[in-house]
């Protein structure tokens, strides 16, 4: 789990680097597919202006939702990121929905004057660009744990298989088979659509207090039951908020402790997990008395 400081530091650099690439892969797409005869390329730049949205949409909700808790929102404001991926997830869907319709339009009516070849070279450099990006994006997403970034990382990786489909489309075109494009346009279609609403889900379970993965919650279980004092977890629940964790636990201690002493275990449980797991923002220990039978206190002698 990285610090706020070092999520700051990985959004301002990815987003620097995304939008600067994308403003210029735009402008190149879009001039050389005018100059070009080429309305694959055309669309494709197009697709770049995007990009350029997401980006900005996902380092805004990365950006507030590191804020520290405030009067208006004590449990702090994670889940701005998780609100704001849905948009960047919509975004990529409506992208899909888009390649999808004119690669219909364009089996339907292939166009007859091939692109010059210099529109193909282009299409070659933006699907080589927008992949480097797609893996630099995805690779501080991972660091960072972001959902939002990640979002926005497979943003890149359609506009760099659109362009393989614009560069298929061009190249046909040039040999006679001009609808090789809109064929291969309609399957990325299909296959970004799908991930878009897998993200969107994702987002939306964070937004509505999902339990945290169970291998997560197993070793919650097991640190806690393994904490001195502890005589038995009544209670674990576990919620997703944002790319953090709260965890409400119920414990049972000797029945015979002092306020004091049971206190003082819920405290060891509270901050060890705390400490242990990073991804855990909270947690809150409730305490319940369990009775000690004589037979515990005094266990009968081994013959």
């Amino acid at each position: 789990m990285v610090s706020a400081s070092e999520r700051i530091r990985v959004v301002n650099r990815v987003t620097v680097v995304s939008a600067g690439t994308n403003c210029i892969l735009a402008i190149g797409k879009i001039l050389v597919g005018l100059l070009g005869r080429s309305s694959a390329l055309v669309a494709d730049g197009v697709h770049s202006v995007s990009d350029i949205g997401t980006t900005l949409i996902a380092f805004v909700g990365i950006r507030m939702s590191t804020k520290e808790s405030d009067e208006d929102h004590p449990y702090g404001h994670e889940k701005i990121e998780a609100a704001l991926t849905k948009i960047v997830a919509t975004l990529l869907f409506i992208t899909a929905v888009y390649i999808c319709i004119q690669s219909y339009h364009g089996v339907r009516t292939p166009a007859d004057t091939p692109p010059d070849a210099i529109t193909l070279w282009v299409a070659l450099i933006s699907l080589g660009m927008k992949e480097l990006l797609f893996r630099y994006t995805m690779r501080g997403a991972k660091k960072i744990q972001s959902n939002a970034m990640r979002a926005d990382a497979w943003h890149n990786r359609s506009d760099a298989l659109s362009s393989l489909a614009s560069f298929i489309g061009i190249l046909g075109a040039r040999f006679g088979v001009g609808v090789l494009d809109p064929i291969m346009g309609m399957a990325i279609g299909v296959y970004l659509a799908k991930l878009a609403i897998q993200i969107y889900i994702e987002s939306f379970q964070e937004l509505i207090d999902t339990a945290a993965d169970k291998s997560v919650v197993r070793r919650i279980r097991g640190y806690i039951a393994t904490t001195e004092g502890v005589g038995g977890i009544d209670s674990l629940k576990t919620r997703r908020h944002g790319n953090r964790i709260f965890v409400d636990v119920e414990i049972s201690v000797d029945g015979t402790l002092s306020l004091f002493e049971a206190h003082h275990i819920a405290a060891e449980v509270h901050q060890g997990i705390e400490e242990v797991f990073q991804e855990v923002k909270h947690c809150m220990v409730h305490v319940n008395p369990r009775e000690v039978h004589p037979r515990e206190e005094h266990p009968p002698p081994v013959s």
